[in-house]
C-alpha cells in the first residue's frame, strides 16, 4: 500500500487513513444528529396552519392544479410542492400509498433535506477551515439550531431551500476554481432549483455573483459560472408572471415595516431563537463569533465566498425591506444558515490554540442543550385532537362554529390560525370560512381559549352538554403553554361571542337555529 511521506520523512499513512474516515464519519454523524432533532416532531406534532395549506396543495389530483394552487394562494415558487406531489404520486403507484398515504408523512422529506444540509455544511466548513473540529461545530449549529430544526420537521419548502443553498455554496467556489463541465452543470441545476423553491434564494445567487466578479485575480472559471447562473435565471422566467401575481396579492405583507433592530437580531435568532436569559446570552455570543469569523475567513478565497453568501443576502433583503417591501422574516433567512454557521465556527480560529478544543466542545454542548431544553418546554396546539373532540361532541359540517381566542377581536386572523389546521383534520378536510354575519353568532359549538377558564365554564354551565380541553400554546408553530382550549357543545343554539365560521359550500349565516 502506498504511504504518504511528509517533509520530515515520517510516514503519514495512518493520518491519511484517519482523515479519510473523518471525511465521511463526521458529516454522517451530523446528519444523523439532525434527524434525531427533527424526526420526533415530524412524527408527533399536528400540522399547523401553513402546513395544512401545503397539505391541501400536494393533495391536488393533477400537477397543473398544484401549480395553479401555489400561484393563487402562496408567496413562494412551486418546486417543493411539485416535488412533494410527485413523491406522493410515485408512492401511490409503486406501493399503493404505503409510505405517504398520509400527507403529513411527507414531512420526512424535510427531515432528510435538513439532515443533508447539516452534513453538507460540515463538508463545506472542512474545505474552508481545513479542520474537522470547527466543521463539526458548524454542522451541529445547522442540525440543532432552533430555527433550522424547527422547520426541518415541517411540511414546507424551507428545509429543501436550506439544502440547495448549502449545495450551491459547495459548487460555486469549486466550479469557479476548476470549471469542469459536471461542476458547472450541477451549479446551474442547483441554482435553478433554488430559484424555484424560494424567492430569497435570488439574494444568495446575487451574493455569489458579487464574490465571483469581485475576486482578483479573475478566477479560471468565472465566465462558465456566470453563464451557468444566467441559464438558471432564464429557467425561472416561465414562472415570472406567476411571481408578479403573487406579489400583487401580497400575502407576505403581514411582516410589517422595516426594523433595524430585528435585522440586527437575526443571526443569533437563527440558532437560538426562544425567549430566556440563556438564549439571549447565546445570541450575543453568536453575533460576536460572526464578526470574528468574518475577519478570519476574509483571508482566503473560499472564506470570502462564505462571507459573501452569509452576509450579503441579509443586507440585500434588508435594503429591499427598508425600501418598502416587507420580505425579511426569520424563516425566509434559512438559505443563509449554512454560511452563518460556518462564520460562527470560524471564530474558533481566532482563539488561543490551547482553548480551541474546549471552546468547540462548549459550543456543541450549548447548542444541543438549548435544543433539548426548547424541545422539553415548547410545544404546539394539538389541532388534530381539537378536530377529533369537535366531531366526538357531535359537530356536523352543516353547523356553524364560533372560535374565540386572545386578540381575536382586533386581529381576526388569530381565529383563522386555529381553524385552518383544525379543518384539515375534520372528516373530508372541509374548508372553514369566516361567516358574513359578525358577532355574536347563534351556534351550539364553540372553540375558545378563555382568559378565565373556570368563569367561562361557569357562565355556560347550564347549557353545556359536552366539553373537551386541549393545551393552548402562545405560538402557532412552537410556543409556551398558556392555558387550555375549551371545545364545547351547547344544549341549544345560543348567540356566543367570537369569530363565526362555516364549512365552504354550506350556509354562510350564523343566524342558523342549529340543532
Amino acid at each position: 500500500m502506498l504511504r504518504h511521506v511528509n517533509a520530515r520523512g515520517t510516514s503519514a499513512g495512518p493520518r491519511l487513513g484517519q482523515e479519510g474516515r473523518l471525511r465521511w464519519l463526521i458529516p454522517l454523524a451530523v446528519a444523523v444528529a439532525a434527524i434525531s432533532a427533527s424526526a420526533p416532531g415530524a412524527l408527533q406534532h399536528a400540522l399547523y396552519g401553513d402546513e395544512a395549506a401545503s397539505a391541501r396543495i400536494v393533495s391536488e389530483p393533477q400537477l397543473s392544479d398544484v401549480v395553479e394552487h401555489v400561484r393563487r394562494t402562496e408567496s413562494t415558487p412551486p418546486a417543493w410542492y411539485v416535488l412533494a406531489w410527485g413523491v406522493r404520486k410515485a408512492d401511490a403507484a409503486l406501493s399503493g400509498g404505503y409510505l405517504f398515504g398520509n400527507v403529513a408523512d411527507l414531512r420526512l422529506l424535510s427531515v432528510l433535506f435538513a439532515a443533508a444540509a447539516a452534513g453538507l455544511t460540515a463538508i463545506l466548513a472542512r474545505r474552508v477551515l481545513g479542520q474537522w473540529l470547527p466543521a463539526t461545530v458548524a454542522g451541529t449549529l445547522v442540525a440543532f439550531g432552533s430555527l433550522p430544526a424547527e422547520y426541518a420537521e415541517q411540511l414546507r419548502a424551507y428545509a429543501l431551500v436550506m439544502l440547495v443553498s448549502a449545495g450551491f455554496g459547495l459548487l460555486l467556489s469549486s466550479a469557479a476554481v476548476e470549471p469542469q463541465f459536471h461542476r458547472v452543470a450541477a451549479l446551474a441545476v442547483t441554482a435553478w432549483l433554488g430559484m424555484l423553491t424560494h424567492y430569497f434564494f435570488f439574494f444568495v445567487v446575487a451574493a455569489g455573483l458579487v464574490w465571483l466578479l469581485a475576486s482578483r485575480p479573475r478566477l479560471p472559471g468565472w465566465r462558465q459560472v456566470f453563464v451557468a447562473l444566467a441559464v438558471a435565471t432564464l429557467g425561472f422566467l416561465p414562472w415570472l408572471t406567476s411571481f408578479l401575481h403573487q406579489r400583487a396579492h401580497g400575502r407576505y405583507r403581514w411582516i410589517g415595516p422595516f426594523s433595524a433592530r430585528e435585522l440586527a437580531k437575526l443571526p443569533g435568532s437563527l440558532f437560538f431563537g426562544p425567549e430566556g436569559v440563556a438564549y439571549g446570552i447565546a445570541r450575543i455570543a453568536v453575533t460576536a463569533a460572526l464578526v470574528s469569523g468574518t475577519v478570519v475567513l476574509w483571508r482566503t478565497l473560499r472564506g470570502r465566498a462564505v462571507v459573501a453568501l452569509a452576509l450579503l443576502p441579509v443586507l440585500g433583503a434588508g435594503l429591499v425591506w427598508a425600501a418598502g417591501e416587507p420580505i425579511v422574516d426569520e424563516r425566509n433567512m434559512l438559505p443563509v444558515v449554512p454560511f452563518m454557521a460556518i462564520l460562527v465556527a470560524a471564530a474558533l480560529e481566532a482563539l488561543p490554540r490551547w482553548f480551541v478544543v474546549v471552546a468547540a466542545v462548549m459550543s456543541i454542548g450549548a447548542t444541543v442543550a438549548c435544543a433539548a431544553f426548547a424541545d422539553a418546554t415548547l410545544g404546539r396546539i394539538a389541532y388534530d385532537r381539537v378536530a377529533a373532540d369537535l366531531v366526538d361532541l357531535g359537530w356536523r359540517s352543516d353547523q356553524p362554529l364560533v372560535v374565540e381566542f386572545p386578540n381575536a377581536v382586533s386581529q381576526p386572523g388569530v381565529a383563522i390560525e386555529v381553524t385552518a389546521p383544525v379543518s384539515w383534520y375534520l372528516p373530508a378536510h372541509p374548508v372553514l370560512l369566516p361567516a358574513k354575519a359578525r358577532r355574536p353568532c347563534r351556534t351550539r359549538y364553540v372553540i375558545v381559549e378563555p382568559s378565565d377558564r373556570r368563569r367561562w365554564l361557569a357562565r355556560y354551565r347550564r347549557e353545556i352538554t359536552g366539553v373537551r380541553e386541549v393545551a393552548f400554546y402562545d405560538h402557532p408553530v412552537v410556543g409556551h403553554e398558556r392555558g387550555r382550549i375549551v371545545i364545547a357543545r351547547l344544549r341549544t343554539a345560543l348567540r356566543v361571542y367570537g369569530e363565526p365560521f362555516y364549512v365552504q359550500g354550506h350556509r354562510g349565516s350564523c343566524a342558523s337555529d342549529a340543532t
